[in-house]
């Protein structure tokens, strides 16, 4: 009787177990209660395979003195050693035939585990390597950043310092400014009293009599007055080219610093389309 896989619930997952075992899809067939396939024997030669299990029991019943079968003495007589000795052989002669193809079978999953322990070696140590280039980027990376944070500490400093340096300077110069300039305001206040000493005190003025008009001063407008007391008299022309005023300065000298300042009486008359002043006494 042919066996048969276990029942899938799909034709397609069916089909993928099949492929996978190495069966051909088109051997996919329905079932009750789903989709099966027949599943190849575990040897190629399962009818040889009951003769090769009748000759090992046949063996074992001769080595031990045949314990399962007929209750007869066998005819020559058991070595008690000999099945001993025999059962490195009987287990090969049982493993050839239960599983001819196990040899293969081991061998392949050997080799698979071997290359499937190298796999995870290999893994396990890019992993590591990894890990350490990990851990050292992480180590450059806080050093960069330690030494980042001590150039930025070292250059505040540095600015603190220059600051610092730049304050006491401006102090200092400005305490010397304020030095030298106590030291002017001396100089200057020694040389004012030096030159008041110096200058010689005035002549009391002899009261001046009620009425009496004020005796000009040494100055423009006394060479003014002058002027203008002569008998011809003076032209604001004559005034102007004298003491170098405008027209308007000679009309203000005569109204306000003569008539009002000195209190003295001008009178003025037209004489050749020009006007002469005098004073009236």
């Amino acid at each position: 009787m042919t066996a048969t896989s276990k029942i899938y619930t799909s034709k397609s997952n069916a089909t993928r177990a099949a492929k996978a075992q190495g069966i051909d899809p088109a051997t996919v067939t329905a079932t009750e209660g789903g989709f099966t396939f027949p599943v190849a024997p575990a040897t190629d030669e399962p009818v040889a395979l009951a003769p090769a299990m009748e000759s090992a029991r046949a063996e074992i019943q001769t080595m031990v003195g045949n314990p399962e079968g007929p209750a007869t003495e066998p005819a020559v007589p058991v070595d008690p050693v000999a099945p001993k000795a025999a059962l490195p052989g009987l287990a090969a002669i049982l493993e050839g035939a239960m599983n001819p193809k196990a040899p293969k079978a081991m061998a392949d999953l050997e080799a698979a585990q071997t290359a499937l322990k190298a796999a995870r070696a290999k893994v396990a140590e890019e992993a590591k390597a990894a890990k350490a280039a990990r851990e050292a980027a992480a180590e450059e990376a806080k050093a960069a950043r330690e030494k980042a944070a001590e150039e930025a500490k070292e250059a505040k400093a540095a600015r603190e310092a220059a600051a610092e340096e730049e304050r006491v300077a401006n102090a200092a110069a400005l305490a010397e400014a304020n030095e030298a300039i106590a030291k002017a305001e001396a100089s200057l206040k020694a040389l004012r009293e030096s030159a008041k000493a110096l200058k010689p005190a005035k002549a009391p003025r002899a009261p001046k009599a009620p009425g009496e008009p004020k005796a000009p001063r040494d100055t423009k407008r006394a060479a003014f007055v002058a002027m203008l007391r002569r008998p011809e008299g003076c032209t604001l022309t004559q005034a102007m080219e004298a003491f170098g005023w405008q027209r308007h300065t000679c009309r203000g000298a005569i109204a306000g610093g003569i008539k009002v300042g000195l209190g003295l009486t001008v009178e003025a008359e037209k004489v050749d389309n020009e006007m002469v002043y005098r004073i009236v006494d």
